[in-house]
């Protein structure tokens, strides 16, 4: 159908293209590696110098970092903060569905399919028509 002839005409598309399609992935790279460079050399500019405004609107802010021993930290939180161990669900989702044996398969846990809408990118082109 007409999804099909859309994907045959894209691909041809991209065969056609391809050194065009290389060339843009390589410039991506390239230009992600030359904005991490100027950011290193723009914070060493400010360590030396103290510096916060550069050329080209450039500017340097502070954050403020902390620097611990995160065992530490944890044994900590433990014991004066115990709110602050956080879940990792992710993590811990992921030990649930690999029914790994740390977790078992207690009746606390239930599995449930949740519907889950996607829309697509270009709504107004699908709605008019454009993809389905």
């Amino acid at each position: 159908g007409r999804n099909q002839h859309l994907a045959t005409l894209r691909a041809a598309w991209e065969a056609e293209h391809q050194p065009l399609i290389d060339e843009l992935s390589e410039a991506k790279a390239s230009l992600s590696e030359s904005e991490t460079e100027l950011r290193r050399m723009v914070e060493e500019a400010h360590y030396e110098t103290g510096a916060k405004a550069f050329p080209a609107g450039i500017k340097v802010r502070t954050v403020t970092k902390f620097v611990y021993d995160e065992d530490r930290a944890r044994a900590f939180a433990a014991k004066h903060k115990p709110e602050l161990l956080i879940l990792d669900k992710k993590a811990f989702e992921k030990l649930v569905k690999a029914n790994d044996s740390v977790v078992g398969n207690p009746e606390w846990i239930q599995v449930a399919a949740v519907a889950q809408a996607t829309i697509p990118a270009d709504l107004e082109s699908a709605l008019n028509g454009g993809a389905e």
